[in-house]
């Protein structure tokens, strides 16, 4: 309709778009046979109309002005019915709607790898992509990561501009968790498109790509992608990878549920698919700490796959941290030539050291790299250990020469990191007492007992002790971080538990004592013809107690194997923060607090206690003498450690692991003490996380609802490398007081246990979407998987509200000015 024609109708043309279309129409049509009759009242008007002015003689008009009134009468009736009847103006526009492309990048550490390329199909895939020669590919060995960055960022986005011919590209970087999004949304839409309602993301520079996910997991990212918009049609999910697959649900079936939605899966692999070549230094293993002039061992796993017959050189060697943590300079310690046989081999081996000095240091094991490796960032790997300068002062006391007084006694006497001084409560007064340091008396003083580091009680006899000497005891926890073990006995251990002037003990130790039934007397005394395997509770597998061997599988099978018990002392429970490491297997004492604690480890102040609920580890020794030694050997080191670490200074740190993948979350919990040894009472507390090359990370830790002097907080490992969480504390006229705890961040082992392409996956994954047209791609095709995605755009009809006419004046003006020009002819023709 011309805009003259609108203007009469008094629309304003300005308000129809320029691209839609009119067209004319009555909103109130007759129906059915209606429209019969309505033509047939039509006709019957007009011919009426006409009939009655020819016919008209009353007027005395001439004949052609009759006539010129019928038809202005007939007008009028004929417009009155048009306005009757609604007539309306229908606009209507043509809309394309593209679907959208969603692109999936692996964000994961696998894609940090290098690849060569050995086969030479492969090489030329690439070559062709990189548009290089075959043979620089094999020198350069590319990175994954900057075959992706160059497909998605050179050449202007070519790529994604390809891509968005089919629809509104969205990309997005997935590794463990949810994909988000990377960079804005592109779009190719004209002036009769609709473009995305997200299309004004805020843009990310998409020109650099470092990706560092701690996994894998494609069946949520493929999952996730199909979701993304809800109700709007989805043309691909184009998924850009090396298929490492090593979280989540099975990734096929996320494909599936795709197919299900009509949506087809593209997935363009990168790397290399051949056996990788890599040496690695698979673990480590030291203690924690060591004394000065005591040899210790530090054990390394090589692992090598395609150097069947290469011989390298496997180096250990040390660094030592500085009192404020910075790193001093790397010393050899020792080396070996290991030879390969097989492609596939590992090999481990052991390093003998005896530290001259005492401090903290960080040993590392590498091997020198070989050409052709696939991942150099695994040669290396470290531990941390302490170095103690003293020996630990031992004061052990018995109240009887039982068999477990006399093996703890000889062992701990000839090793040469403990200073031993026995009190055999049953000996006479003019016989000496065993030793390294011999004593005539038990010691009756704080400062006497402020001698030793720590104190192991073997059943004693609460005769000889009193409020004092508990009261002493109790400092030498809470003020001087010692270190206190009792070991129960049938003998004398309920006598001192209940006895008023000794109970205070129950206090001390990490385990709350009930009232002792008839029952239980009874049971203390009986004999016992049945021994019961000692059960390691989860909670204590990986507790310095319980590591009879660094292999978590060999240290199972040790205790496994280990005499079981016949008689053990009835508690009730461990107290809350003590940390069972062991259990009674026997049933038939479960309560409702849980299966019979037999040790336990907890904390008195800076003071470590461990309660040993059972008698008869020199038992152990017909298993051989490493059980039962190293057992007493740790126990004595994990409690004087307190001591001798300085954890007297006010605080410790816990973390629940020692080695962190790179990007991990860190929980790190403390308990800290003020300059009087008491529960620190601030409600938040700064801490540092400091990595290898310098360079801090300061965060909170928060106070633990009732729990006074425990703070919790996380911190994100973001530097490869020895790290250290620090916290300084207000230490009154001798300066603020340094509490830190190490830990090792490296990059994830998972990302690299198989670093191949892995292309059975990827086809599969596409295959499940065949008939929805998905395909499997190599690097040097993009250009053909764009053209593979088929073309979902849609032309839509977008229906404006019609424009109902007779809703306007013009019409009415019309139809009135119709009336008047027939009055004004009928009174002219009267006055003639």
């Amino acid at each position: 309709m011309s805009d003259f024609w609108l203007r009469i109708l008094g629309l304003d043309p300005s308000t129809i778009p320029d691209d839609a279309t009119t067209a004319f129409f009555f909103a109130h049509p007759p129906r059915s046979w209606m429209v019969f009759v309505m033509l047939a009242l039509l006709v019957g008007v007009v011919y009426g109309t006409v009939w009655l002015y020819r016919r008209e003689t009353t007027s005395g008009a001439p004949m052609r002005a009759r006539v010129w009134l019928a038809a202005v009468r007939s007008a009028v009736l004929i417009l009155l019915l048009i306005i009757l009847l609604g007539p309306a103006l229908a606009i209507n526009q043509h809309r394309d709607i593209l679907p959208h492309v969603i692109v999936l990048v692996d964000d994961s550490a696998s894609m940090t790898i290098r690849d060569r390329y050995a086969d030479e199909d492969d090489a030329a895939r690439v070559a062709r992509f990189l548009n290089v020669d075959p043979a620089e590919v094999a020198a350069d060995a590319p990175v994954r990561a900057e075959l992706v960055r160059r497909l998605l960022a050179d050449s202007d986005e070519k790529f994604l501009k390809d891509l968005a011919r089919r629809g509104h590209v969205h990309v997005m970087k997935f590794a463990g968790d949810d994909p988000v999004a990377w960079g804005p949304v592109i779009t190719m839409v004209s002036d009769e498109q609709a473009p995305p309602a997200d299309a004004g993301e805020a843009p990310a520079a998409r020109d650099t790509f470092e990706p560092r996910g701690r996994g894998t997991n494609l069946s949520r990212a493929i999952g996730v992608a199909a979701r993304q918009k809800a109700g709007e049609p989805i043309a691909a999910i184009v998924v850009i990878t090396d298929g490492q697959h090593n979280q989540g649900d099975n990734p096929v079936a996320a494909a599936a549920q795709a197919a299900s939605r009509n949506i087809p899966v593209f997935t363009l692999g990168v790397g290399d698919a051949a056996e990788p070549r890599n040496i690695k230094v698979a673990q480590v293993w030291a203690p924690d700490s060591v004394f000065r002039d005591d040899p210790f061992v530090i054990e390394a796993q090589v692992e090598a796959n395609g150097f069947g017959g290469n011989t390298v050189r496997v180096q250990l060697v040390a660094t030592e941290a500085a009192a404020d943590g910075s790193a001093g300079g790397e010393f050899a310690v020792d080396s070996e030539q290991v030879t390969f046989t097989g492609a596939q081999a590992e090999r481990r081996l052991q390093f003998e050291y005896t530290p001259e000095e005492a401090g903290s240091f960080v040993f590392t094991v590498k091997v020198e790299p070989l050409a052709g490796e696939v991942l150099d960032n695994d040669n290396a790997r470290s531990i941390p250990v302490k170095v103690l300068s003293d020996q630990a002062r031992v004061l052990l006391v018995s109240g009887a020469p039982s068999w477990e007084y006399r093996m703890v006694a000889t062992l701990l006497k000839r090793d040469k990191t403990v200073d031993l001084s026995c009190w055999l409560q049953t000996m006479d007064q003019d016989m000496r007492q065993e030793g390294n340091t011999v004593i005539d008396r038990l010691p009756s003083t704080p400062p006497e007992l402020f001698e030793y580091d720590v104190v192991i009680f073997l059943d004693p006899d609460p005769a000889e002790f009193n409020e004092a000497w508990i009261e002493a005891l109790e400092k030498f926890l809470a003020d001087h971080a010692g270190g206190v073990m009792w070991v129960a006995g049938p003998k004398f251990t309920a006598r001192f538990l209940t006895f008023s002037r000794t109970a205070v003990m129950r206090k001390l130790l990490p385990v709350q004592v009930g009232e002792l039934s008839a029952l239980d007397v009874e049971t203390l005394v009986m004999t016992h013809p049945k021994d019961w395997p000692i059960e390691i509770a989860a909670e204590g597998a990986d507790h310095v107690l319980m590591r009879l061997d660094k292999d978590p599988l060999a240290n199972q099978q040790m205790w496994d194997v280990m005499p079981g018990i016949y008689w053990s002392f009835p508690v009730k429970r461990a107290k809350p923060g003590a940390r069972v490491l062991a259990e009674h297997s026997n049933p038939r004492l479960r309560t409702r607090d849980g299966q019979r604690p037999l040790l336990v480890a907890g904390q008195y102040g800076p003071g470590r206690t461990v309660y040993m609920g059972f008698n008869g580890t020199w038992r152990w020794r017909k298993l051989g003498e490493n059980f039962f030694d190293r057992y007493w050997v740790q126990a004595v080191r994990y409690l004087a450690e307190g001591r001798l670490l300085g954890e007297k200074k006010r605080g410790r740190i816990s973390i629940d692991r020692d080695v962190y993948g790179i990007g991990s979350r860190v929980q790190v919990s403390a308990k800290l003490y003020d300059e009087n040894f008491d529960p620190l009472g601030a409600e938040v507390v700064g801490a540092a996380l400091s990595g290898p090359e310098g360079g801090e990370q300061t965060f909170e830790l928060r106070a633990v609802p009732g729990q006074a002097g425990d703070f919790e907080g996380t911190v994100v490992a973001t530097r490869v490398g020895l790290n250290e969480i620090v916290i300084h504390l207000a230490g009154g006229g001798e300066g603020p007081v340094r509490v830190s705890r190490q830990l090792t961040v490296e990059v994830p082992r998972v990302e690299f246990s198989d670093p191949r392409l892995n292309k059975p996956l990827l086809r599969e994954l596409a295959n499940k979407t065949t008939d929805q047209g998905g395909r499997y791609f190599e690097i040097d095709e993009a250009g053909a998987l764009t053209e593979a995605i088929p073309d979902r755009s849609e032309r839509i009809v977008v229906l404006r509200p019609p424009l109902e006419l007779w809703d306007t004046s013009r019409p009415l003006i019309l139809f009135l000015g119709l009336l008047t020009l027939e009055w004004a002819l009928r009174k002219r023709l009267k006055m003639m």
